[in-house]
């Protein structure tokens, strides 16, 4: 019995892992790296101040935008889904597709805000 289980068990991990083969995506943003070292400041030690270590460069190069109260990763990241989601929604109303469908549901609830 416990080498019926063993087999199960390594079939269904090497099912598993053959699932999760990276397939390349064309449309994939080309970043390599989560880490921008560019902004390390290697002028501060960084058992003295790490935080001025890690963001030395960034905090004097950066500039906040006025209309906005922060900037960052996740600021960007939304603004860059506000505007895709814009585009589809505005593609929508273009173009509303088959009667009944969601690309015409989603067109016709838009334009029935923009008079």
């Amino acid at each position: 019995m416990n080498k019926l289980k063993f087999s199960l068990i390594a079939a269904s991990s090497l099912c598993v892992f053959a699932a999760c083969k990276n397939k390349e995506n064309k449309n994939a943003d080309k970043r390599t790296h989560f880490l921008e070292t560019q902004y390390i400041d290697s002028s501060t030690k960084p058992s003295d101040n790490f935080y001025q270590f890690v963001n030395g460069k960034w905090l004097d190069t950066a500039t906040i935008p006025s209309d906005k109260t922060s900037v960052g990763g996740f600021n960007q990241l939304a603004d860059e889904t506000r505007n895709k989601l814009k585009a589809l929604i505005e593609e929508a109303a273009k173009n509303p597709g088959a009667a009944g469908s969601i690309q015409q549901k989603v067109g016709d609830f838009f334009n029935s805000g923009m008079d």
